[in-house]
């Protein structure tokens, strides 16, 4: 921890408790994505070395790729917002506003040119505190920038997942059913375009494309294991916790691709399946598979001991759930793709 205390669960703590409003024109009021939409934004430029300055000029390239980036995954994860556009102006603006509830501190701050004194001073036409308009925008700010602690940890990129998991809960945790499926739905659609763009993953530069899918990971993560009602798909366990100042929970289970990542570039729902560690340790292993009934069948390689009374303990090994059919999503598009399947059986000689 630095001397001012702003380390990464600093940040966590900040980004799970983002200030969303709601705009009258949403048909239901949801709460507005453009600020968490905003942060991820800026997160994949400097994963994929896009940005390399803690600075965003609005007159500049960074600029023009950030608002690229952030329409690309309004249309994703915006819900009833997704079509929304000449908006970017606001979250750029407004994250001032976010404060951390015990130090008071902003952490994105905005520079304004030599003819102005304080952000702070500039009203729209109605007299509110705001800047109404991207040419207005323009005009007046220098550029915006992250608290130089928040950018130094996202230069690290296990920082990076972490805090774009926190985010990506956001979405997750508090709306309804509807609008969580309709994100699900159209980033399933997203990730079938993405994957059919990549082409041949073995000639794709693999730093670059998992740095590029870095938001995209983390959505098919939260997705898939909604989908799954947070259970693992074997035991039916179904763990949570919320930790102590945060507003989100966490959970045991894991969502785990079929077939790898690093493999196929894959990200559509139907390649992956939530289960908890112990299974997904088991089921990457090749110590189960699952059969095009979806139910599990065991490596003949499988060795299983317990060193105590399986009672005692209330476990049931994985031998036991051989020839059963797993947990299944309720809509069978998003049952494990069968082609899937067979290259993970195929690949553990199952």
């Amino acid at each position: 921890m630095n001397i001012h205390g702003k380390n990464i669960n600093y940040y966590e703590n900040l980004f799970s408790q983002i200030q969303r409003g709601q705009n009258s024109y949403t048909k239901h009021k949801k709460l507005s994505p453009y600020k968490p939409i905003f942060i991820l934004s800026v997160i994949e430029l400097i994963a994929t070395n896009k940005l390399l300055e803690n600075k965003i000029n609005p007159n500049s390239s960074n600029y023009f790729n950030l608002k690229e980036t952030f329409q690309k995954y309004l249309k994703i994860i915006g819900g009833e917002y997704k079509n929304q556009t000449g908006v970017f102006h606001q979250p750029f603006e407004n994250l001032r506003n976010d404060k951390h509830k015990e130090t008071g501190e902003q952490f994105w701050h905005l520079e304004l040119k030599d003819d102005y004194a304080r952000i702070e001073d500039i009203k729209d036409a109605e007299g509110r505190n705001r800047i109404k308009t991207e040419a207005k925008l323009k005009e007046l700010v220098e550029y915006g920038r992250f608290d130089d602690e928040l950018w130094e940890i996202l230069q690290d990129t296990e920082s990076r997942h972490y805090l774009v998991d926190v985010i990506i809960d956001t979405f997750f945790a508090d709306e309804n059913n509807t609008q969580i499926y309709d994100i699900i739905n159209t980033f399933n659609e997203d990730a079938k375009s993405q994957n059919q763009d990549v082409g041949n993953p073995q000639e794709a530069n693999k730093k670059y494309r998992t740095t590029k899918f870095l938001v995209r990971d983390s959505i098919f993560r939260k997705s898939v294991i909604r989908l799954y009602d947070c259970q693992c798909a074997v035991c039916r366990l179904r763990m949570k916790i919320k930790p102590m100042g945060l507003s989100r929970y966490k959970y045991m289970v894991d969502a785990a691709h079929i077939i790898p990542f690093s493999v196929t570039y894959n990200n559509q729902l139907s390649n992956g399946i939530s289960l908890c560690k112990n299974h997904h340790w088991a089921f990457d292993n090749g110590c189960f598979s699952l059969d095009n009934s979806y139910s599990i069948i065991l490596s003949n390689k499988l060795s299983e001991e317990c060193l105590t009374s399986l009672e005692s303990l209330n476990t049931i090994p994985l031998q036991d759930y051989h020839g059963q059919k797993i947990f299944l999503p309720l809509q069978e598009k998003y049952y494990p793709n069968l082609e899937a399947l067979r290259w993970h059986r195929q690949i553990h000689n199952l």
